[in-house]
């Protein structure tokens, strides 16, 4: 959890905004970034929930993705905003040194299996 204060000279006025964390405190004019990776079989659907939830749009075509990376501001609390970087992976076996290079330095996951698909599950185990 977070919270804000105003610091500044004993009895002064002062715009500078802190926020306190568990990693510290930090000047409200840097945004945090975090890193979310999205995971899973081919064809399973993770660049369809990434457009969604990113820009609100649904798309039905299937069109294989080697790595997509987006960037979105998401605001948090009123006065808590931060930098989400979303990397949609490849699902095909081919790519999985690129994916797993994402997966040591990712700090949230999305895994997305077909639930029609028992296989999808499976393969997330490795």
């Amino acid at each position: 959890p977070f919270s804000c204060c105003v610091s500044g000279p004993a009895g002064g006025k002062s715009n500078e905004k802190l926020f306190s964390g568990e990693d510290g405190i930090r000047m409200a004019g840097k945004m945090d970034e975090f890193t979310m990776v999205v995971v899973g079989s081919g064809g399973v659907g993770k660049s369809c929930l990434t457009i969604r939830f990113l820009k609100d749009q649904f798309t039905s075509d299937y069109d294989p993705t080697i790595e997509e990376n987006y960037r979105k501001k998401i605001q948090l609390e009123k006065d808590y905003e931060v930098m989400l970087e979303v990397v949609d992976t490849a699902g095909q076996q081919e790519y999985t040194s690129l994916r797993d290079q994402h997966l040591r330095t990712g700090q949230g996951f999305l895994l997305v299996c077909a639930l029609n698909d028992a296989g999808s599950f499976e393969e997330m185990k490795e």
